[in-house]
């Protein structure tokens, strides 16, 4: 019983001293900064989109499920500002996708 207890409350305390030290370190980032760390956590929330439902035609479900998991972790920034983030990201994993594959950026193949 108390050790139950005991697991909980460090689990709280654990939880609360991550969500501190994420405050303190948006805090003391530069706008730059900060930018650049929303700008890397769509690109993983991207990449993590890919993985979950690589099925064709699932655009929207893996948009819905980062703009979600966005919404929560930096509720700050406007809805449409994290949309731009995410298509910026969907380009860069599309264009690193195709330069990985060799298939040409264009559609062509240079002659």
């Amino acid at each position: 019983m108390w050790s139950d207890a005991l697991l909980i409350a460090g689990l709280i305390v654990v939880l609360l001293a991550g969500a501190v030290a994420a405050y303190l370190e948006w805090q003391k980032r530069t706008p730059s900064g900060r930018a650049d760390l929303v700008e890397e956590a769509v690109r993983r929330l991207v990449d993590a989109a890919e993985q979950l439902y690589p099925q064709s035609g699932a655009g929207q479900t893996k948009y819905g499920w980062v703009m979600n998991r966005l919404q929560k972790r930096f509720p700050g920034i406007e809805w449409e500002t994290l949309g731009e983030y995410v298509e910026q990201a969907v380009l860069h994993l599309n264009a690193a996708r195709r330069a990985r594959h060799g298939a040409p950026l264009n559609g062509k193949h240079d002659a």
